[in-house]
């Protein structure tokens, strides 16, 4: 028992008052918990009896007179409240972690995001259920810690039992803080992969440039001169002049070759669309490489309908040379 002295209150001083009337104080003391005038009185009788020092403060040789000395009224166990707070602090950082972490996941479809997104959500779950099992048991330290405090110290079993209790509870504490604190790690785990992943998401989009508009205009030009090529071709056919005659037959030669190669950019281009639709479709539930290796084939393909476009820009010339020869020929300048 500590040191009490005059204006103290508590369940100790309640055992002081207890402990002096079995000592024969006289008038008895009404045990109420207060360190008062009377109990003060009672003190220094008691330290006359036992000549100690009358100073009115039970000390420590007045409560070895007593029988009080040794006999602690502290709560043995370490104090349970910081303990809370940490776990507290970790706790609701954890949880503004899950709820940022979602929120940004959610504003990505790619499947690895996506795939994230959700073992974040189950993360969170599974954070609450492992934060009640740490503070639970830290709960039971508390109450238990205050029956202790309320029970007077006569109740030695009762009291032994309570802090017997406490210590099973504080077993479960640390083995369940080691799974709580496992999870915060794999919290931030998440988040850091998450953000990396949305780091990564921003390369993976379609390779190529928009090519459309230049293809579809090849194409009209390329229908325009194959147009022109039959004309040519036609005007020329059982001319009088055996020149503008045989002029016919290279105009149909120029003709097939542009045609073929009209039909070859346009079945390049095909492909490019097709390779473009799958990318497109697979875009939300296909992993970043996957995705990766289609643009690359898409890429590839791109080179391909360049390659096919430069070739169907020099049947442009070659046709254009064969419509300034048909107008010298047939006599109009060029």
């Amino acid at each position: 028992m500590k040191t009490q002295k005059k204006g103290a209150k508590g369940t100790q001083v309640k055992e002081l008052q207890g402990a002096l009337n079995k000592a024969g104080a006289r008038p008895k003391l009404k045990t109420d918990g207060k360190f008062g005038d009377k109990t003060e009185t009672a003190v220094k009788t008691f330290q006359k009896k036992s000549r100690l020092k009358r100073s009115g403060v039970a000390c420590e040789k007045t409560l070895t007179a007593l029988g009080l000395a040794g006999k602690t009224r502290n709560w043995p166990l370490d104090d349970v409240l910081t303990d809370r707070r940490e776990v507290d602090k970790h706790y609701v950082n954890a949880r503004k972690i899950v709820k940022a972490t979602i929120a940004l996941a959610s504003k990505h479809k790619a499947y690895s995001i996506t795939k994230l997104k959700e073992e974040m959500q189950k993360a969170g779950k599974t954070l609450d259920k492992v934060y009640a099992g740490v503070v639970d048991p830290l709960s039971d330290i508390g109450f238990a810690e205050h029956k202790f405090d309320q029970l007077p110290f006569s109740e030695v079993r009762k009291r032994e039992a309570l802090v017997a209790q406490a210590k099973k509870k504080l077993g479960v504490f640390s083995d369940n803080s080691a799974v709580f604190y496992g999870h915060i790690i794999n919290v931030g785990r998440i988040e850091s992969e998450t953000k990396s992943a949305i780091g990564k998401r921003s390369r993976v989009v379609w390779p190529v440039p928009k090519y459309y508009p230049v293809f579809k205009r090849n194409l009209r030009r390329l229908e325009a001169v194959k147009e022109r090529m039959q004309e040519i071709q036609s005007d020329c056919y059982g001319h009088e002049n055996p020149e503008v005659n045989a002029f016919a037959d290279k105009a149909l030669k120029v003709y097939s070759a542009t045609d073929k190669a009209y039909v070859s950019y346009e079945a390049e281009n095909m492909i490019l669309d097709d390779i473009k639709q799958e990318f497109e479709r697979n875009f939300k539930t296909m992993r970043d490489d996957d995705l990766l290796k289609i643009g690359e084939r898409g890429k590839k393909q791109y080179q391909k309908l360049l390659a096919e476009a430069r070739i169907c820009i020099d049947h442009l010339k070659k046709c254009w040379e064969i419509e300034k020869q048909h107008r010298k020929l047939i006599g109009f300048a060029v």
